[in-house]
């Protein structure tokens, strides 16, 4: 028998399979970027240790100019003492940088799918990923709304609920039914010719719902009802979707300003923290002068770190809105 349930059923079938290669892309989008930004992350760890370390090796140089001061009676000890603490919080700092760093190569690893035991290396250079030049292209973008896996997904909602309503109507439409009945030679009938003696019969019947309880058309009204509450999320997503793209773009353009502040501040900082250390060394500048000039630049490397992760990460986030 055929109907046109089993007809729409058919349709209904590849419309699910539409939408699981959908979610399968989707999905596959959100461990890329993942993994992207899991990479960056550790790269920026990495880079964070190497400015500490940077830092670490021109302290314990003035450190121990300081304690030869020191002992020849230049300076005071407290000099050394002030520097001395300081050392030890820049080295517990690579120590908390590094252990964050291990959790963030777990990190990675589990994005990627990799066992425990295997050790990752990062061949690429954090300046190298971080292209500014993409940023500000991707802020002039065009949002194509049918490019997004969330909308194709409403999209096919609104053609699952459309067919569901059909399929419900389907209830009203005449069922064919076919059917062959072959009929065996028979010796008895020696008049007969052969072709009459085996000759089948091929019929169909045809069955036409003459009469159907309300239930039928209670379906057909609730189909309906739910394709116009699929229509309704379609166009709260797409009204969704567009607020999500200004507010990306937003952040994006916000954390790409940010990172151009930060970018000269460390290196004023730097500079500073290089000018006063040899004003120290020659005793033309106070221990109270380098402690705040190394502090200085420790936050301005690690306000440099965050903006680089911001505008990493805003770069990921509208990336992935467009899937681009």
């Amino acid at each position: 028998a055929i109907n046109g349930q089993m007809i729409v059923g058919a349709l209904l079938n590849n419309l699910a399979i539409e939408m699981q290669n959908i979610n399968y892309k989707s999905t596959e989008l959100d461990v890329v970027s993942n993994v992207e930004t899991f990479y960056i992350t550790a790269l920026a760890m990495q880079k964070t240790v190497n400015l500490l370390d940077s830092t670490l090796i021109r302290m314990e140089d003035l450190y121990e100019s300081t304690s030869k001061a020191v002992e020849a009676g230049a300076v005071e000890q407290t000099n050394a003492d002030q520097l001395m603490v300081q050392i030890a919080s820049v080295k517990s700092s690579i120590k908390a940088t590094k252990r964050s760093l291990d959790l963030i190569y777990n990190s990675l690893a589990l994005q990627m799918a990799v066992g425990s035991d295997v050790k990752l290396v990062l061949t690429d250079n954090l300046d190298e990923l971080l292209n500014v030049e993409d940023a500000v292209a991707l802020l002039e973008s065009d949002f194509n709304l049918n490019s997004n896996y969330s909308y194709q997904l409403a999209q096919k909602n609104v053609e699952l609920e459309k067919k569901n309503v059909i399929m419900a109507g389907m209830a009203y439409v005449p069922t064919i039914s076919a059917f062959y009945q072959y009929s065996s030679p028979n010796k008895y009938f020696s008049g007969s010719s052969p072709m009459e003696q085996q000759m089948g019969v091929v019929g169909a019947t045809l069955s036409i719902p003459l009469w159907s309880s309300g239930k039928r058309a209670a379906a057909i009204t609730e189909k309906k009802l739910a394709v116009m509450s699929a229509q309704n999320s379609l166009a709260d997503a797409e009204d969704g979707l567009k607020l999500q793209h200004r507010q990306l773009k937003s952040d994006l353009s916000s954390a790409y300003e940010n990172f151009d502040v930060q970018k000269l501040n460390i290196e004023v900082s730097q500079r500073v923290f290089n000018n006063t250390s040899e004003k120290f060394k020659y005793g033309y500048a106070s221990s109270v002068e380098l402690t705040n000039a190394s502090m200085t630049l420790l936050t301005a490397q690690s306000d440099y770190i965050q903006s680089i992760l911001t505008l990493v990460n805003a770069q990921i986030e509208l990336k992935k809105l467009l899937n681009k």
